[in-house]
């Protein structure tokens, strides 16, 4: 019998949380483990049909915050009908709460909390809301620290986000977000074939990778580069990825004139390419933990420029800068002034001895997913 495995990730879109949990199913010992993956609402995620490539399943199931009570039965339902589940691992930040109660008090064995922010990721200046956030955080970091059996972070600024300081020091672990290094490793043929192919050659390219969502600041990013194009008429911004305020950028986008210098890409598969094609890697986020994009970057030798809100476990290589969003917007604009014909460092050697390499990374989660079935016999 294959140890069964209930992901609960939300949904199985393109993203940093659900390509880590793609990737355990990627690399782990199918012949060991099946994957079942809990997401919430009917949209399909970009992911949905390789897990089932994979041999495992994806499990839609609504929910909403109004209506916890509800969570338990349709949980113990997807348990009767698709379990029993010897683990539960959960992706899903101060959710993981929940999910880690009801799973306890539906007999999964083993409930594992894995943290992926280093911020909660709700912004509201109501007071109001603002108590209620915060009577949900605590009460959620409480069920955590009572259900969890394993203690996971991307950094130790997420851990110590989800978990509280002292107690992630104690108690947690940190499994670095890990990627295929040698697939980003930066390859000058692909570099000059997506170029040719995009019509980028003579410019200066810079992008963003990432949802259109308000923690990825992109009304700040589209202000920057208005400004960098305005020093340097021989740039071009790409944005690859999709959300709810993709429409909301793009009127920004032809307000500003910029619909020749701007190209949306959507949601693709070969972000690896992209990062050879581009020169600069831009990334004013709210708040990060320690995105897997940034770990990418560096295998392809970009130089990023980041704000000052991400963590600074990130800059694994040394060729990331961090810019503050406080500070007079001429920092970033100063970008325009980088000069493109950089060495594109090979950091294969690097990223894989700082603990980088997925194939690594989830033999250690495996390893933990069996020490801890292993404790339950002793």
């Amino acid at each position: 019998m294959k140890i069964k495995v209930l992901q609960v990730v939300g949904n199985l879109k393109i993203g940093g949380a659900e390509t880590v949990a793609m990737n355990i199913y990627r690399y782990i010992d199918r012949d060991k483990f099946e994957f079942h993956y809990l997401v919430y609402g009917d949209n399909i995620g970009h992911y949905e049909d390789e897990v089932k490539s994979l041999g495992g399943t994806v499990i839609h199931m609504n929910y909403s915050p109004k209506n916890i009570s509800k969570y338990k039965s349709d949980l113990k339902n997807i348990i009767d009908q698709y379990g029993p589940y010897d683990i539960v691992h959960s992706h899903m930040m101060f959710h993981n709460g929940f999910v880690l109660k009801y799973s306890a008090k539906l007999g999964i064995p083993i409930r594992i909390s894995h943290s992926h922010s280093a911020n909660d990721g709700k912004f509201t200046e109501n007071k109001i809301e603002t108590l209620i956030k915060n009577c949900y955080l605590k009460l959620s970091q409480y069920w955590i620290k009572k259900y969890s059996m394993l203690y996971i972070a991307c950094g130790n600024a997420a851990g110590e986000c989800l978990y509280g300081e002292s107690f992630f020091k104690k108690n947690g672990i940190v499994i670095n977000n890990g990627i295929n290094i040698k697939k980003y490793s930066y390859n000058n043929d692909i570099r000059q074939m997506m170029r040719k192919k995009y019509r980028l050659e003579g410019q200066n390219v810079y992008a963003c990778i990432g949802h259109f969502e308000t923690v990825k600041n992109h009304e700040f990013l589209i202000k920057i580069f208005n400004e960098i194009h305005k020093v340097n008429k021989n740039t071009k911004l790409i944005l690859l990825g999709e959300g709810v305020l993709k429409k909301t950028i793009e009127e920004q986008v032809k307000k500003a004139n910029l619909n020749d210098d701007v190209i949306f890409t959507g949601n693709v598969d070969n972000v690896n390419e992209w990062m050879q094609a581009i020169d600069f890697l831009l990334m004013p986020s709210l708040f990060e933990g320690v995105p897997i994009t940034l770990i990418e970057a560096q295998a392809a030798g970009l130089k990023c420029f980041v704000s000052d809100r991400v963590s600074k476990e990130v800059d694994i290589t040394g060729s990331i800068k961090f810019i503050s969003l406080d500070d007079d917007i001429n920092e970033w604009i100063n970008i325009a002034n980088e000069k493109t014909n950089y060495q594109r460092n090979l950091n294969i050697c690097k990223l894989s001895e700082m603990g980088y390499d997925v194939e690594s990374n989830i033999k250690v989660i495996e390893s933990e997913y069996l020490k801890l079935l292993e404790s339950l016999n002793e």
